[in-house]
């Protein structure tokens, strides 16, 4: 992948999909079974970042605090960045 200035400003500065900026990572056993069943879903999913990862385990992190709206709220945004 070409890493252009214009790849970069397409996420308000920083191009989460950058494998040079964001190399993959050692991934854990959720995040593996996660990655398995979504490229099930959709398969045009091929590859992921270090920032996919984050981002899922941001949302692991929502979904232990108590219910409440503002949880629901951070959530959705979690799902938004992951699936993005």
């Amino acid at each position: 992948m070409i890493y252009t200035m214009i790849q970069k400003q397409k996420y308000d500065g920083e191009d989460y999909s950058c494998k040079e900026c964001h190399p993959c990572i050692i991934t854990n056993r959720r995040f593996k079974r996660f990655w398995k069943w979504y490229r099930n879903l959709v398969p045009e999913a091929k590859e992921y970042t270090e920032k996919t990862e984050e981002m899922f385990d941001e949302l692991l992190e929502s979904v232990k605090k108590e219910q409440s709206d503002e949880r629901d709220n951070e959530m959705k945004g979690n799902i938004g960045k992951l699936l993005g």
